[in-house]
C-alpha cells in the first residue's frame, strides 16, 4: 500500500510558535490526483501503524525557518515528531520551506546552502541512502528534475497557488473581481491614484517608501510599511554602491547617499505608515480590503524578496489578479516575464515594462514609481478610460489563475519524481 502523512504540529520555539506541517490535507482530500493510491493519515496513526516492508510512506515536512541556519532545530523536531517508522527504507521524507524562498542564494552560519543542509538532515535522520531526496522551496523557477545523484535536490512548489485559491473563495475575492468590473463598465472615479501594501521593512520596501516620497506621491496612493526599527536596513550603502541586485546606477551615489540618509532619518520619527486600521504586527496574506481594489486605479505589488537569481512569487501577485486590479510588480527580476510564461497578460500596452529586466530593485521601484508619476497628469476621466481598455486582460488573467488553481498539480509532480514514476 501507499500512503501520505498529513499533520499540523506547533512547538514553541525559543519563545515564538513554529508551524511544522506536511501536504495541505485539502489538498490531498479534493484534488490530489492520485487520492485512489494512497491513503491519507496522520502522525498518530504513522507512528502506531505496522507497516509491511513493501508499504510506500510518504512525509513531508515544511516550515518557515531557512534549513541553511536552522538545519539542527529542524532534525530535533522530526526526530522528536515522529517515531521508529520514519527510518523504513520505504518511509521516504521531503524536506520544504513555504516561506522567504531563497533556494541557495544565502549561506547559512555554517557556510552551507539549503541544499547541503539538507543532506545533514536526510543523514541524521538515516535517510543517507534514500534514492532521491528533495528539498521543496516556494520559488516558481527551480522546476521538478530528477536528481542526477544521491544529493538533495532543490525543486520549485508553487504553494502559494493554494492561497489564491482560499483568497477566491473564503476571502471575498470573487465578489471584489465583479463589482470592480461594474465600476469599470461605468466609468467610475477612483480617489487614489495606486495602492501599494507593505508590512515587514525589508531594504526592499524601505527603498520603495522612499520613491513613494521621491516621486511625491504620499497624497496618490494607499500605502503602508511598519516601521519599528531599522535593523533589516543596516548595511543599505554597501548594497546599493555594490551589488547588482541593489546598486545605484542611473544618478551619482554619493547625492542617492545624503537623500536616502535624511529619508531614513525622517521616516525613523514618523512612525509606521497605515491605510487601514490592520494590525502590521499580523500576516495580511489572507487580507483582502475592498477599497484598495475598489478605490485605486493600479496596484504596485510589493514581492517579498528581489533577487535575480529565482523568482518567488507569493499571494501578493496574485491579489490583483484575483479583484481585477492592474499592476506592476516589485519583486525578483523576470517576474513580468515569467507571469506572461505562466500565460497572464500584462499591461506594456500602456507602460513601459522594460524595468522587468533591471538587475538593480531600485533602479526597478524608481521605474515604476516615476511611471506612476507620470499618470498624476491624466484625468479621472482618462484613467477610467485605461481601466476599461484593459478590462478585456483583466477578465483573461482572472480566468486563467482559475485555470492554474483547477489544474494545480505540484504535489503529483514531486511525489512523480521521488518514487521516480516518470
Amino acid at each position: 500500500m501507499k500512503f501520505i502523512v498529513s499533520y499540523n504540529k506547533q512547538f514553541d520555539i525559543d519563545g515564538k510558535i513554529e508551524t511544522f506541517e506536511g501536504f495541505s490535507l485539502k489538498y490531498l482530500i479534493h484534488k490530489f490526483r492520485y487520492r485512489d493510491e494512497f491513503k491519507i493519515i496522520d502522525i498518530e496513526q504513522f507512528n502506531s501503524t505496522k507497516f509491511s516492508e513493501e508499504d510506500i510512506v510518504i512525509i513531508a515536512v515544511f516550515n518557515r525557518n531557512k534549513l541553511q541556519f536552522q538545519h539542527k532545530m529542524i532534525t530535533e523536531k522530526i526526530k522528536e515528531m515522529f517515531g521508529d517508522n520514519l527510518y523504513r527504507k520505504n518511509t521516504f521524507l521531503i524536506l520544504g520551506t513555504h516561506a522567504e524562498a531563497q533556494g541557495n542564494d544565502v549561506r547559512g552560519n555554517e557556510k552551507l546552502t539549503n541544499e547541503e543542509a539538507s543532506d545533514l538532515v536526510f543523514n541524521n535522520l538515516q535517510k543517507k541512502n534514500q534514492k532521491v531526496k528533495l528539498l521543496v522551496d516556494g520559488a516558481n523557477t527551480y522546476g521538478v528534475k530528477k536528481p542526477k545523484d544521491n544529493n538533495t535536490k532543490l525543486v520549485s512548489g508553487n504553494l502559494f497557488i493554494e492561497w489564491a485559491e482560499e483568497l477566491l473563495l473564503n476571502y471575498s475575492g470573487s465578489e471584489i473581481f465583479k463589482k470592480n468590473l461594474e465600476k469599470i463598465d461605468r466609468l467610475q472615479d477612483r480617489d487614489k491614484l495606486y495602492t501599494c501594501l507593505q508590512r515587514r521593512p525589508r531594504q526592499c520596501r524601505v527603498l520603495n517608501l522612499y520613491n513613494i516620497h521621491k516621486y511625491n506621491l504620499q497624497d496618490d496612493g494607499y500605502f503602508s510599511m511598519r516601521l519599528r526599527n531599522l535593523e533589516p536596513i543596516r548595511h543599505w550603502k554597501h548594497s546599493l554602491l555594490n551589488d547588482k541586485d541593489w546598486k545605484v546606477g542611473s544618478e551619482s551615489f554619493n547625492e542617492f547617499s545624503t537623500d536616502f540618509s535624511e529619508f531614513i532619518t525622517m521616516m525613523s520619527k514618523h512612525g509606521s505608515y497605515k491605510c487601514d486600521d490592520v494590525n502590521l504586527d499580523e500576516n495580511q496574506a489572507h487580507n483582502l480590503n475592498p477599497t484598495h481594489y475598489l478605490n485605486s486605479y493600479f496596484q504596485v505589488v510589493a514581492e517579498t524578496l528581489v533577487s535575480s537569481d529565482f523568482i518567488f512569487f507569493t499571494e501578493k501577485i496574485y491579489k490583483p489578479i484575483i479583484c481585477g486590479s492592474p499592476f506592476f510588480v516589485l519583486g525578483n527580476r523576470g517576474s513580468i516575464g515569467l507571469l506572461k510564461d505562466m500565460g497572464f497578460k500584462t499591461f506594456s500596452h500602456w507602460w513601459d515594462e522594460s524595468y522587468d529586466d533591471m538587475y538593480s530593485h531600485y533602479e526597478r521601484s524608481k521605474k515604476v514609481f516615476s511611471t506612476i508619476e507620470n499618470f498624476k497628469t491624466k484625468s479621472k476621466q482618462d484613467l477610467n478610460i485605461i481601466l476599461q481598455e484593459q478590462k478585456e486582460i483583466l477578465v483573461f488573467n482572472h480566468n486563467k489563475l482559475l485555470e492554474l488553481i483547477k489544474n494545480d498539480s505540484y504535489i503529483e509532480r514531486i511525489v512523480d519524481t521521488l518514487l521516480e514514476k516518470k
